[in-house]
């Protein structure tokens, strides 16, 4: 019998005027964004793995899911704290409960300056986690040069798990 493996794409709406994506567009809603690109670009290309982009959304006060491309999308309510990014506690439960029902997954989540990495990346101590910029600094040099209040988190979080803080480098790459 074999494994059936996940990967879970992670992302958040982008909100800006010239592109179109709010609930009433469609399926922009769901596909506007690099995760979505990217999931859906994984899903043709490994036709035998499951495959999922889940998204924030700030706009949005429930749960929207749709499949697309023969990949799961699901939208999560959220609140955006400023420039520190999107907080989603409706993600998070969800999250919770996949992980204890999903033990073969690989999540992919977009970015380390934003605090949904965070909040997600803390409950993923124990699944491989690929952190993706788009053409930015690498999330490393990132990561360096963030003096910010998640920079002590990111360290917290080491802390707690067991692993050094000085072990972030194997952990982002």
């Amino acid at each position: 019998m074999s494994l059936m493996y996940k990967v879970v794409y992670i992302d958040y709406n982008f909100v800006d005027e010239r592109y179109p994506n709010t609930v009433h567009d469609g399926d922009k809603f769901f596909t506007y964004g690099f995760g979505s690109i990217y999931a859906r670009k994984f899903r043709k290309y490994n036709p035998d793995i499951l495959v999922e982009c889940w998204k924030v959304d700030s706009r949005v006060k429930k749960i929207y899911e749709k499949e697309i491309e023969n990949v799961k999308f699901i939208v999560f309510p959220s609140r955006k704290i400023g420039k520190f990014g999107h907080y989603s506690a409706v993600l998070i439960k969800y999250l919770k409960k996949f992980i204890k029902e999903n033990p073969n997954v690989v999540f992919n989540i977009s970015s380390i300056r934003h605090l949904l990495f965070y909040s997600v990346a803390i409950h993923l101590r124990n699944f491989p986690l690929v952190i993706q910029h788009h053409g930015e600094a690498s999330a490393l040099y990132k990561y360096k040069i963030n003096k910010s209040i998640k920079n002590y988190f990111m360290h917290f979080k080491f802390l707690w798990s067991g692993m050094p803080s000085n072990s972030l480098m194997s952990f982002l790459y």
